[in-house]
Formats: structure tokens, sequence, C-alpha cells
């Protein structure tokens, strides 16, 4: 089944999309290990008791052990963008989390203060710097491949409610298909049934939850131009009416719950600058080098 989405007298009938549009896939299929994944409508996600379970709690770092101990309960859900890969994100107003699963870093933030803590496993390194020095860093040059990056100045926001879900709807206006990867444009169809010049319409999708800090965190992961509203899903349209997905997003908890410790840096890990190897497995640095002026 086909979740698009539909916008009819102002009401948004279903959340999702069709096929996934790619502008250089033939880059990120050497760097970037993903999948997509089949899109659910928002109310398909658990609200059986069973579904608000608290995640695994983690060693924190020595110097959170000042922090007062907390709990925080929103969201869980699942997002596959175009040009980075798949995201888990735990979203509570208080907190955030993200971990990329095809790059196996972990993102986290937390009020009062946002800073921003990014750590990996594999390497046991972390980093930490405040929400203004992450937002004028570029780790995430990646993003800029995908369409999502021509979202910049809504034309145009409509609020809509479905089935108790406030949403924010931000219209964008026309961009353009490359074809030919960006290198050769010509007047043949892409993988994505795209021709060079052809007219695509954007939309972006957002949960109505005011204007966080922390959510500039999530625009900055898309290359989207901050907007109130959590974002959730973003599209574009064809001038047949043909849909194409930016972002898909698939819900897995609406009563998710998740303490402090699961937005600290582990307890033993190396401490970097923020770079952006940081946001890569070696194998992916290693393969983006080749492509990156000055290496990576």
């Amino acid at each position: 089944m086909d979740f698009r989405v539909f916008l009819k007298k102002g009401n948004v009938q279903k959340y999702g999309f069709g096929i996934s549009l790619s502008r250089f896939v033939w880059l990120l299929s050497f760097c970037l290990i993903g999948s997509v994944s089949p899109c659910l409508s928002v109310d398909a996600a658990p609200k059986s008791s069973e579904s608000s379970k608290t995640s695994p709690a983690s060693k924190s770092s020595t110097g959170s052990k000042s922090r007062v101990a907390k709990s925080f309960k929103g969201l869980q859900y699942v997002q596959d963008t175009e040009s980075f890969g798949l995201f888990e994100v735990w979203f509570s107003p208080s907190a955030i989390r993200v971990s990329s699963t095809s790059n196996r870093y972990i993102l986290a933030t937390s009020a009062p203060d946002w800073n921003v803590r990014i750590w990996r496993q594999d390497r046991k390194e972390a980093c930490e710097c405040t929400l203004d020095q992450f937002l004028k860093g570029d780790p995430f040059f990646t993003n800029r491949l995908s369409y999502a990056s021509d979202l910049r100045q809504p034309l145009s926001m409509k609020r809509a409610v479905n089935k108790g879900d406030k949403l924010l709807v931000y219209k964008y206006p026309a961009i353009e298909a490359v074809s030919g990867a960006g290198l050769f444009i010509s007047d043949r169809v892409d993988g994505s049934g795209l021709k060079a010049g052809e007219k695509l319409y954007p939309e972006l999708i957002c949960f109505d939850v005011g204007e966080l800090p922390g959510l500039k965190v999530l625009y900055k992961l898309f290359n989207i131009a901050p907007q109130p509203g959590l974002p959730i899903s973003a599209f574009v349209t064809k001038a047949s009416g043909r849909q194409g997905s930016l972002i898909n997003c698939e819900f897995r908890n609406r009563e998710f719950s998740f303490d402090q410790s699961a937005v600290e840096i582990p307890a033993g890990y190396k401490r970097v600058p923020l770079h952006k190897r940081l946001f890569f497995t070696k194998g992916q640095g290693d393969a983006l080098s080749e492509f990156y002026e000055g290496g990576l």
C-alpha cells in the first residue's frame, strides 16, 4: 500500500511517501550503508501499554553525575533520508537523541543548555560542543546532495490536524530535477523517472511542538532551513502528480521513555574535536576522501 500525503480541504489524510529520490546515488552507494524502510501512517504507531518502554540505561560520563537524573517521555521513530542514511530518533520537548544506523554515530542534546554531544561506539570517540558551534560547522557535507537542501524559505505554511496530531505543512518554491548524476545533463529519464530540468514541488510536514532550540539539530542533519515544528517527513510532487520522498518516517512508539544517561557521552570515551570524520565509519571516510577536496 502506498502511504502518500494528500492534502484535501486543509486536512492531511495520511503520512508517508512513494519512491525515494536521489541526486547522486552512484556516489553514496559506495559510502553509505542503509535501506529504504516502508512508509507507515502515524496512526500505525503502537499505542498499547506494552509500547511504553524505557530505553536501556547506559553508563554516562563523570561530568554528568552532578546533573539531576531526569526521565524524558515522547516519540520514537525512524527516518530514512535521501542522502544521509537511516536515523532512529528519540524526541521529547527536553531532549533529543539521534542514532545513525547507516553511519553508526549517536548525537544527543538536552535542555537547559542544549549542548550537542556526539559519540561513536566503534572507535570510542566523543565530542561535546555548544549548539551554536554545531550549527556553524559543516560535518554533514553529503546532505548537500539531497533535494532537501533546496528547502530554504517556504512559500506558505498551513496548519492541519490528523487524528489528533497537530501539523504544520510547509510548501516551498519549485526546484529543478538534476539528471545524469549532476555530471552529464541529458534529456534522458533517470532512475527515479525524472528528466533534467523537470519541476519538482517540495513540501515539509512537521509536528507542531513549538520552537525548541534542540530542533535545529534535526534541521542541520537534513540541511533544511529551520522552521517551527518537529520535521517528520518531506517529499516532492511532479507536475503529473507523482510523488517522491526526501524524508520517510516510520513511527515505532508514541509513549517512549528514556533517561538522562541516554543523552550523555559514555564514560571512557576519547574526547576529540568536532570533525567530519566523527560522523563516518573509517571505510566511509576513506571512500569519501577521494571525492572531497583536501581529504576528509
